[in-house]
């Protein structure tokens, strides 16, 4: 056959081999969508209309390579397959499908585009289609829903859009043909006298030039573009092949077929790109930690400014380099690590399932860990939701790592349950605790982290308890102890089990209990390497100490239901939280400092929160957090505290301290309605304020910076002290800026109508107090003023 003649598609058949291939999109005629229903029709409608009227009808162009005695289409394949359905039809009807010579030359027209596809194409030929009912094919309804009713005929294939596209195009090919001349028309299709052609097209064979996939894109134009899973599963199809030696179709047929399974399930709509989008997802995600695993580069820069242009790769990108990895990777293969996926497809779909291996356990949620894999993929969106984080990153290694590492124990389904709890509950907590300043710390949590614990994983804990040299472990330092205590702990006796467990368990805390350990004193211990000597007698005096610093931290800190609501938050105890506040500050000044502003602490931020001041973090240069806790520490172990009546022992602490406080926290101590209007807790919402010094000022923010609206703290604590008095009515001025205050409190008497101008003047350290007339008075004190001020009254 020349390279460009007029032809039928079953004298193509009789001389090629029709496979469209890998690269192509899928069968788009068939879609079920309104435009294309009218398209596909209108194509129908013409086609029968030139075979009863035997009027000519010219196909155009079919463009092609022809390797051996295979044709390739490259431009062609939808009118090419929609032929061959008509043709399949026309057979079915007449029952010529077992005819030697047209079963012979229909079957030379197969897909590569899906191995379902391919599948499916190979039932229609060599698969017998039982009809319901005795009937004949001609008086059902739908052809498609009888095909679909076959046992050769698998569920999964409806994953396949152009499964679904073919099954739709039979049923309009029944709809349209019903009732004509099979045989004349059939007979018209097969007639091999080019004179006599009634359905052609010109035939234009572009040789055997090894064509690159850009011209089946750029041809591809008259409907939609390949997505990217279909270039990538081209590439990979080849490159499993030519790397692995398995045959392709060993792992492609899984991806085209049950292992799509899982993924639609997390596909509305049923939409091919969305579906697509996701496996993709799944694909760069696990390599994007098998680079960080791998990755030669070194030092900090080079480290982040590498994973951060890989994290950043499109899915285009990486289809278009991951072949390049090898070149940056410690001598692992990308090959070996496609195998750990296609592992990972086994182990863990069934059916249409994804296998949950830990159901119902409280550290980790499996599908929900798989879905944020799949729907995401940007750790530069992680702040917001719409990416990944790299705690998530590192927490779905764990997971998949484990499986891989333990699959043999899957068969004792109990066993890998525990086994993995206890995995994940580690690693849940080290990816949660450590700081990622940047995509160093992520690659260092990877390779020296999950990667090195990994080949423990099956028995993590004592791995841990056993463990004597305990740095370079990728995680955070102080977190990575704390995990080894814990595990030596849990291990020790049921009953240490259950109280570490019970702690860790506490909402706020979160897995983070180092500073009971440090209150109690056992974190000495185990530095010292005294925890395994303990005997029965020292072991239960940590032990209670440990229970009892957990009841009452428990007490402070952890999740509480708003009162007058059913909601819950997590957080300080806030019946207790200012109280304590002020208690604290007894003990010294515990403020956190964030952006030129001081803080009282709040519930979550990364460094101003009761959490953070509880971390552990024994490298920190001046000691700021250990000093602070400290003091906490000395706040607890107070001989008023009392832990059946916390606020009020907290409130005794400060009336019997105060007198010895004459710096800048009296007031913040004796007048409770400053703490109170810093951190106010109403509807159910915590409202959080700043302070800031400014020499001897110190203000109240009302925002994070001086031009907003604050109180200046010292004419704040004469305000509140004023409110209680008889017969006055006080109002509070606030102002903007600092380097001129106007906050000033306006005093009126309700008996002799005398009235006030307040005001602290910072340059003389002292009270200006203005009367109606201008006379001013100057007082030393929030006392002296308050004193006189009252006599005024």
């Amino acid at each position: 056959m020349d390279g460009n003649e007029r032809i039928t598609f079953w004298e193509l058949l009789d001389e090629k081999k029709i496979e469209i291939p890998v690269i192509q999109r899928d069968y788009a005629q068939g879609r079920d969508k309104d435009n294309v229903n009218d398209i596909r029709k209108n194509f129908l409608n013409s086609i029968k209309d030139a075979l009863k009227n035997e009027e000519p009808l010219d196909l155009n162009f079919v463009y092609g390579s022809t390797k051996g005695n295979t044709f390739i289409p490259i431009d062609g394949q939808q009118r090419l397959t929609t032929l061959y359905l008509i043709h399949v039809y026309l057979m079915l009807v007449l029952g010529k499908k077992f005819e030697k010579g047209s079963n012979k030359r229909i079957k030379k027209f197969t897909y590569e585009t899906r191995t379902t596809s391919r599948d499916f194409c190979k039932g229609l030929t060599n698969e017998t289609i039982v009809i319901r009912d005795d009937k004949k094919i001609t008086d059902v309804e739908s052809i498609s829903e009888e095909i679909k009713n076959n046992n050769w005929f698998s569920s999964s294939w409806l994953n396949d859009p152009t499964i679904k596209a073919m099954l739709n195009m039979l049923d309009s090919i029944h709809e349209i043909f019903k009732g004509e001349d099979y045989e004349d028309f059939f007979e018209k299709l097969t007639d091999d006298d080019e004179d006599s052609y009634i359905i052609y097209f010109y035939f234009l064979d572009l040789g055997e030039y090894n064509l690159g996939d850009s011209i089946y894109i750029k041809l591809n134009a008259r409907g939609k573009d390949l997505t990217n899973y279909e270039n990538f599963k081209a590439k990979l199809s080849k490159y499993i092949t030519d790397e692995i030696g398995t045959p392709k179709d060993d792992y492609i047929a899984k991806l085209d077929g049950e292992w799509s399974e899982v993924f639609w399930e997390f596909v509305k709509d049923n939409s091919t790109k969305l579906y697509d989008e996701k496996i993709m997802n799944f694909f760069t995600n696990f390599m994007i930690n098998e680079y960080a695993a791998y990755m030669t580069a070194s030092g900090r820069d080079p480290v982040r400014a590498e994973i951060r242009e890989v994290i950043g790769y499109s899915h285009l990108d990486f289809i278009n380099r991951f072949q390049g990895y090898n070149d940056k990777w410690d001598g692992h293969k990308i090959a070996d690590s496609f195998v750990k996926i296609f592992e990972l497809f086994d182990l863990m779909t069934s059916g249409k399932n994804q296998v949950i291996f830990a159901q119902g356990n409280k550290y980790f949620d499996e599908q929900a860990l798989f879905k944020w894999i799949i729907e995401n993929n940007d750790t530069e969106k992680a702040d917001n939701k719409s990416g990944i984080s790299y705690s998530t990153r590192i927490q779905a290694d764990a997971y998949l790592g484990f499986i891989i590492q333990n699959n043999s124990l899957i068969s004792t389904p109990d066993v890998f349950k525990e086994k993995l709890i206890d995995w994940m509950r580690v690693v849940m907590t080290l990816s949660r605790e450590t700081n990622y300043n940047g995509g160093d710390d992520y690659v260092r949590a990877i390779s020296k982290g999950v990667r090195k614990m990994l080949p423990e994983s099956g028995d993590i804990l004592t791995y841990l308890d056993k463990l004597t040299d305990r740095s370079g472990h990728g995680f955070d330092g102080d977190c990575f102890d704390e995990e080894c205590l814990k595990a030596k702990l849990i291990l020790r006796s049921p009953e240490w089990e259950k109280l570490v467990i019970a702690a860790e368990d506490n909402k706020y805390f979160n897995g983070q209990i180092g500073f009971l350990f440090e209150i109690s004193g056992i974190d000495k211990q185990f530095k010292n390497a005294c925890v395994d000597k303990w005997d029965a007698a020292t072991d239960q005096e940590y032990r209670s100490l440990f229970e009892k610093y957990f009841n009452i931290f428990s007490s402070i800190f952890g999740e509480f239901t708003i009162a007058g609501k059913n909601d819950k938050y997590v957080g300080i105890n806030r019946n207790i939280a200012n109280v304590l506040r002020r208690a604290l500050l007894c003990k010294g000044d515990y403020t956190l400092f964030h952006s030129s502003n001081s803080s009282f602490l709040i519930d979550n931020d990364r460094d101003i929160s009761w959490k953070r001041l509880l971390r552990i973090q024994s490298n920190e240069k001046n000691g700021t957090y250990q000093n602070r806790r400290k003091m906490f520490f000395s706040l607890i172990k107070d001989p008023l505290f009392d832990q059946n009546d916390i606020a009020d022992s907290l409130q005794k602490i400060c009336d019997r301290d105060v007198a010895g406080i004459t710096d800048w926290r009296k007031y913040f101590i004796t007048v409770p309605e400053i703490m109170d209007s810093l951190h106010k807790y109403t509807d159910g919402r915590a409202s959080e304020r700043y302070v800031r010094f400014e020499g001897k000022y110190i203000f109240l923010m009302g925002s994070t910076r001086l031009y907003g609206w604050n109180e200046e703290y010292y004419s704040y604590a004469l305000y509140c002290l004023l409110k209680k008095l008889p017969n006055a009515s006080v109002k509070y001025n606030q102002a903007k800026g600092w380097e001129d205050v106007d906050c000033h409190i306006e005093l009126t008497s309700s008996t002799n109508a005398g009235k006030w101008k307040i005001k602290y003047l910072r340059a003389k350290d002292k009270f200006s107090v203005i009367d109606a007339s201008g006379v001013q008075s100057l007082y030393s004190t929030v006392e002296d003023a308050k004193y006189a001020l009252e006599k005024l009254l």
